[in-house]
């Protein structure tokens, strides 16, 4: 991670409901993570988790880490019911093909913990 914005807290509360999450990153809407590759990015995947609402996360990314464009990435709902322990929703947000840079930013929109995030690149020539 290059760099972050807002009131980031790690979450290591309330793991049952967490999936049993031990470590998660816990932030508002306007918090951003910023991850800087050693290569052009390729694609991403994104685990979060919703305790309430869910409120899709806006992915950018940029060549020189100031000026970042949107890109679009795909959603795809894991929540299979609250169970006996109130699973909280989890979510896998995920891009590939991209081209813009060797940035990628993650703008919250809500509440929202990210459990793990996976950034591929190209491959670094000699």
């Amino acid at each position: 991670m290059k760099s972050h914005a807002g009131g980031w807290k790690i979450a290591d509360r309330d793991c049952r409901s967490a999936q049993e999450d031990a470590h998660r990153a816990a932030g508002a809407a306007g918090d951003a993570l910023i991850y800087q590759l050693p290569s052009a990015i390729n694609g991403f995947r994104v685990f979060a988790l919703f305790s309430k609402s869910q409120s899709d996360p806006k992915f950018s990314v940029s060549a020189d880490g100031k000026v970042f464009q949107e890109i679009t990435a795909l959603k795809e709902s894991q929540f299979h019911g609250a169970g006996e322990y109130g699973y909280w929703q989890p979510v896998l947000f995920h891009a590939e093909k991209i081209r813009g840079g060797m940035f990628l930013k993650i703008e919250l929109m809500g509440e929202t913990q990210i459990g793990r995030v996976e950034i591929s690149h190209q491959a670094l020539t000699k």
